[in-house]
């Protein structure tokens, strides 16, 4: 209707413009505008027809009698009359009433089904029409046929119509829609879902409902992450308040806290500080007596609804006297206003609820929603719960276990530093004129405030104001020494020292003089940058120093000590440039013994960080670039008599960086172990330069082109190196026990020096994983070293911060696992909880995976069957066949000891030795070795020559392997070759083989004997000769730890004594094994033998029993 309206509005603008065609044209123009009018709304109709739906087709049928009454209504309009009563009648019996949403019809509109516009008029229309258009002035109406105005369809007509006169659409006296009933059948339908749904949502709450017995209350702690606390039904006052009221249940860093705050004049706090006294707070708390009267009560109420509310809150007698104290510190160091010392707890309260079936049902919120549905339940629920939701308050009260003047002691300190910033303004201005904001740093300045602080008012929490800070990062960090002489900058560090403020401080000052040469001034920039290096975010632009040093070279030459500076602050960064610094060295002259050594120094150090170095002797080929520095190894032997201890500790580690490993290098070595002239103090080594050195010697050793100092100097570095040990940092230490371990020097008297043991002890927990793999691998056979450094390594590898996986992750392992561990199960159960939590996200190297492959079997552990395992075993497959002998010996011996019958090794590409021949003999018996009859066919031959012997241990390997195998005859042969009884076992006759040896006789077993030699290199435990028995007594060592095994579902028989049992059984010999933990448990002679009997029993052999 809103669009009538609108339309019917645009109909008088068209007859108000008609009006205006009658004054000053023809009648014409105005039946045109009027027929336009009604193409117009027939438009409108067509599409309203097409839009509205169905379902208000009555109204449609009205809108379009309304629009033919309105044709009617213009036909009837007698056009000569005034324009204005034409467009009132419009507007008055036309448009839609403004209030209201009907539209009054003409009350004398008479509709009809027939189309005017298809009759003809007759003579007595035309004659009225001839006449009326007469009538109008002087004009004369041209057309005398009837005007045709277009008209709606005529099915539009032959629709049931609903309107009209009296119709909803058109009459305000009646509503526009009526509501229909729906059919009684629809209602009861209805009627009965909303029962069933009543009935059946009220049991399944009742059935969740339902609660334990045995918990009669139960409350939430919403700030602990939505836990429960709960206790159990019929309890007693003092069971209820130590479950609910006598805890705290805070969360870290809520809780109580004492609170400072001194009030402006505009009433914002200037100064907060708050102190957490959560800690001080008594675990237990009290309650009064009045509340044990009402928690009894509560206790024994018959009301299910009734609730108990909890308030715990903080009582500190002694809370006056220290605020007393507080506010009087704060008064006596000049601070005004308001001073507020309050004590804040974080509010924490419990609403106890009883846990009966009926208050969970009425509790539920599923309860209330379908209470609120039914407005039935809704008049029952909201009353009854008004009434019987009773609750009852007592306070739980919490002491400050400190009393007032102890906790005063423990804040004084801190209260003052409160007090000194409230009143800082004098300090602060101290510290804009030594530091100004901009402009140059003068050294005199902070130098003076520094020391005038230190002597004044010492160490305190002054320090860390935020401005202090800023300018002194500004005068030591970002200025990197400037406007300082050397003397200001030490003492200027010293009292730094004494504040308490950890603040680098440049070692070498820089002076404000612009340089005169571009090589001091690369030098001069350099110093700045290394002075800088200490602040956090640093890094070089590398591109900055090839400028700088491309400056050097086109510009004058500059002096030695230039140059040499350039070169150490490069090697001091870290930032390879020899090939750029090559022709700037070549040109130096006049070079003195600290231009050589800082030149060398420097050199190396840029090699070391374009290289992966080890301590291991694993270095890098000399470079191409070192050619740059051999006119200064030329003059070594000139000026090394003028080094101090310091310069020649750094050449000696630099020519072993670099490989120089000259007679120079010697003669440098034997001068560091010559006693210092007396007197003269520059020449002593210090602990730092004797680990370096040492570490240099060692790197000699192991060297391919080194080799090892005289035995003169090796002890006399030995000697100096163990009396400077315990004066070391962690990474001396590990230098210098990598050293000696290099050097032999550290199980000369087959234990390790208790001085070194000593240091490991104490640097321990400062190593990184690279550190303890340079220390393990020359100490893990001292059963001190690893009962010190294993409970570190598994600390380290199951914490929740684990470290970063490095190669020396896998060495490390593998070093711990071959010495003396007081918990084997611990380390392993630690290395596979790493690596399955961080295997995925690393890839380590074949080497490495065979590496921990052997750790496992070392510790004869069976990792469980997970990926991390399975991705060991598939990454050491991948590189196996490339692996040294040594390592692919290694890791075929892991696979067997580790009993993984059926894993196929490729063949070794590299040559073996006999002795790693022999190993793989062994391994063979379990693991699937390609090539393994070229290599059984090697070791045979070995037999028949006398050079190619192997050793004893591998001898032994070759013939239990050869048995294992059925070649009897040859390992016979292979026995034959070495004195009777070099080759069995040692003899390890125990208690518990000789009571097995007296149970059998006990039984009737004449031919028993223990720690028999069988096959020539095994001893077997015992064995009943006429029966060609065999039995072992089986510890936990001949099992392999795993999970199976710890929850009893299996035990794994480790490798070596899977291939004793084959060896034996192809000698003859029937193989039984008693469990010594079975053994043991049996309580007296009876159930022994019963033992025994049982276990013959199920062997095939025959058997001969005696009564």
């Amino acid at each position: 209707m809103e669009d009538f309206a609108a339309a019917f509005r645009n109909a008088v603008k068209e007859v108000n413009k008609a009006s205006s065609l009658t004054r000053n044209g023809t009648i014409t123009d105005l039946v045109d505008e009027i027929g336009d009018l009604l193409v117009m709304l027939e438009s409108l109709a067509n599409k309203t027809l097409t839009n509205w739906a169905k379902d208000i087709d009555e109204e449609t049928t009205t809108l379009y009698t309304g629009l033919e009454d309105l044709v009617k209504t213009v036909e009837n309009v007698t056009i000569p009359q005034p324009m204005h009563e034409v467009e009132e009648y419009i507007e008055e019996q036309l448009l839609p009433n403004p209030k209201g949403p009907t539209v009054p019809m003409p009350p004398k509109v008479t509709l009809t089904t027939a189309r005017p516009a298809t009759s003809k008029p007759n003579s007595t229309q035309a004659s009225n029409e001839t006449k009326s258009s007469a009538g109008i002035g002087n004009q004369t109406n041209t057309h005398q046929d009837h005007i045709k105005i277009p008209f709606l369809p005529n099915d539009i007509f032959e629709r049931p119509r609903v309107g009209g006169k009296g119709s909803p659409l058109f009459d305000d006296s009646r509503p526009r829609r009526t509501i229909q009933p729906l059919p009684i059948v629809e209602l009861l339908i209805l009627l009965s879902a909303f029962c069933l749904a009543m009935v059946g949502g009220h049991f399944c709450i009742k059935a969740r409902a339902t609660a334990d017995r045995n918990v009669g209350y139960i409350s939430r702690l919403p700030r602990s992450g939505g836990g429960t606390l709960e206790c159990e039904a019929n309890p007693t006052v003092d069971r209820f308040l130590a479950v609910f009221a006598y805890r705290r249940f805070v969360q870290y860093g809520q809780g109580a806290k004492l609170e400072i705050r001194r009030v402006g004049a505009d009433g914002v706090p200037e100064v907060n500080r708050v102190f957490d006294i959560e800690s001080l707070v008594k675990r237990e708390g009290y309650v009064d007596q009045d509340d044990r009267a009402k928690l009894e009560d509560f206790l024994h109420t018959n009301n299910a609804l009734e609730a108990m509310f909890i308030t715990k809150e903080v009582n500190w007698p002694d809370f006056q006297k220290i605020k007393d104290k507080i506010v009087s510190k704060l008064r006596d160091a000049g601070v005004s206003g308001d001073i507020e010392v309050n004590i804040h707890d974080t509010p924490e309260n419990l609403l106890v609820r009883q846990n009966s079936t009926w208050a969970r049902f009425i509790r539920d919120r599923t309860t209330m929603a379908l209470m609120a549905l039914s407005l039935i339940g809704l008049v029952w629920y909201v009353p009854y719960t008004w009434v019987k939701s009773k609750r009852k308050s007592v306070v739980a009260k919490f002491r400050v276990k400190m009393s007032g003047d102890g906790y005063w002691r423990l804040i004084r300190e801190k209260v003052n530093a409160m007090a000194l910033q409230a009143s800082s303004a004098p300090l602060r201005r101290a510290v804009e004129i030594a530091v100004p904001p901009k402009g140059p740093v003068r050294g005199a300045l902070v130098h003076a405030m520094l020391t005038g602080l230190a002597h004044s008012l010492g160490p305190g929490s002054w320090t860390e104001d935020e401005r202090f800070q800023s300018a002194l990062k500004r005068a030591f960090v970002d200025n990197g020494g400037r406007g300082f002489s050397q003397l200001e900058l030490s003492e200027s560090k010293e009292a730094l020292k004494q504040l308490g403020v950890g603040m680098a401080v440049p070692t070498t000052a820089v002076s404000w003089r612009r340089p005169s040469t571009p090589t001091r001034m690369a030098a001069h920039e350099i110093t700045t940058l290394i002075n800088r290096s200490g602040a956090e975010g640093f890094t070089v632009d590398r591109a900055n120093l090839v400028r700088l040093v491309a400056n050097a070279l086109d510009g004058p030459k500059g002096s030695s000590r230039d140059v040499a500076t350039l070169v150490w602050g490069c090697g001091k960064l870290g930032v390879d440039l020899r090939e750029e610094l090559t022709p700037l060295v070549g040109r130096m002259a006049q070079l003195s013994s600290k231009d050589a050594a800082m030149v060398l120094w420097g050199w190396a150090k840029m090699a070391s960080s374009a290289s992966t170095l080890q301590d291991t002797g694993e270095v890098d080929e000399p470079s191409s670039h070192d050619s740059g520095i051999s006119r200064i190894i030329e003059q070594l032997p000139r000026i090394h008599r003028s080094f101090t201890g310091v310069e020649l500790a750094n050449v000696i580690w630099a020519l072993a960086r670099l490989r120089l490993f000259t007679p120079t290098f010697t003669a440098l070595l034997v001068q560091a172990v010559e006693p210092p002239p007396s007197g003269d103090s520059t020449v002593a080594i210090s602990p730092t330069g004797m680990s370096s050195i040492i570490w240099a010697a060692g790197l000699a050793r192991v060297s391919t082109g080194g080799e090892a100092p005289p035995l003169e100097v090796t002890k006399g570095l030995y000697h100096m190196t163990i009396s400077t040990l315990h004066s070391m940092d962690p990474p001396c230490v590990v230098s210098a026990i990598w050293g000696l371990g290099s050097l032999g020097m550290l199980h000369t008297s087959g234990a390790l020096p208790y001085q070194v043991v000593m240091a490991i002890e104490d640097s321990a927990t400062a190593f990184d994983m690279d550190n303890l793999k340079s220390v393990l691998q020359f100490t893990w056979m001292d059963p001190s070293v690893t009962a010190c450094l294993g409970p570190e390594v598994v600390q380290r590898l199951t914490s929740r911060t684990p470290p970063t996986w490095t190669r020396s992750i896998p060495q490390v392992c593998l070093y711990l696992s071959r010495g003396a561990l007081q918990s084997t199960l611990e380390v392993a159960q630690a290395m596979q909880s790493y690596l399955d939590r961080h295997l995925i996200g690393i890839a380590p190297s074949s080497v490495d995976a065979a590496r921990l492959v052997a750790a496992f079997s070392n510790l004869s552990f069976l990792p469980a069957a997970s990926t991390a395992m399975a991705k060991l075993r598939a990454l050491a497959l991948e590189g196996a066949s490339s692996f040294y002998p040594n390592t692919y010996c290694m890791y075929a011996i892991a696979l067997a000891q580790l009993n993984q019958a059926g894993d196929r090794l490729p063949a070794c590409e590299e040559y073996l030795t006999i002795d790693q021949a022999c190993s793989l003999v062994w391994a063979g018996v379990v693991v699937l070795i390609q090539g393994m009859e070229a290599i059984i066919s090697r070791v045979v031959a070995a037999t028949a020559e006398e050079e190619e012997r192997p050793s004893l241990p591998f001898a032994r390997q070759a013939i239990a392997g050869l048995w294992a195998r059925g070649m009897a005859d040859e390992a016979r042969r292979l026995v034959s070759m070495y004195p009777a009884g070099t080759l069995s076992e040692n003899r390890g006759s125990s208690s518990l083989h000789a009571d097995i040896s007296q149970t059998l006789r006990s039984v009737g077993y004449v031919s028993v004997r223990d720690e028999v030699e069988v096959c020539g290199v095994y001893r077997a435990d015992v064995v009943i000769e006429d029966l060609s028995i065999v039995i072992e007594c089986d510890g936990d060592v001949h099992y392999l730890h795993s999970a199976a095994a710890a929850a009893g579902n299996s035990h794994v028989l480790i490798g070596s004594s899977v291939i004793k049992d084959k060896a034996l059984a192809q000698a003859g010999w029937k193989v039984l094994r008693v469990s010594v933990t079975e053994w043991k448990n049996c309580k007296d002679a009876s159930a022994k033998q019963a033992m025994l009997r049982r276990l013959l029993d199920r062997s095939s052999s025959s058997r001969r029993w005696c009564n």
